[in-house]
């Protein structure tokens, strides 16, 4: 029984990780606090008024995405799980947008 229902949530989590996984998502004025969004396909993702305090974008493709001017968000989380970065302010802004135009060694 232990066994099914671990097949069942993985069956779910995968469903789920195709949903937020999606070109283009509309994902305005969405409520995305302490998401896990790392290693996520967000190509020409609109953010226009979504809330992202504390989201994880480690390895996110985020090239053409749009709205990152309109987010609400005091902080984001990248670099890895064992050597996490936390963006806040400016540099927070200017990572999403420099990364939506393909420059991902941005604050190297």
């Amino acid at each position: 029984m232990i066994y099914l229902e671990y097949l069942i949530y993985f069956e779910v989590i995968k469903i789920l990780s195709i949903i937020l996984i999606n070109e283009e998502a509309d994902l305005r004025d969405s409520y995305l606090v302490n998401c896990n969004l790392e290693n996520s396909l967000l190509c020409g993702a609109d953010f226009s008024g979504a809330t992202l305090d504390g989201v994880r974008l480690s390895g996110a493709n985020l090239r053409g995405a749009k709205g990152f001017g309109k987010i609400k968000a005091k902080w984001i989380e990248i670099g890895s799980l064992e050597s996490p970065m936390r963006l806040e302010g400016n540099q927070l802004y200017n990572w999403l947008i420099h990364t939506a135009e393909g420059k991902v060694n941005f604050l190297e």
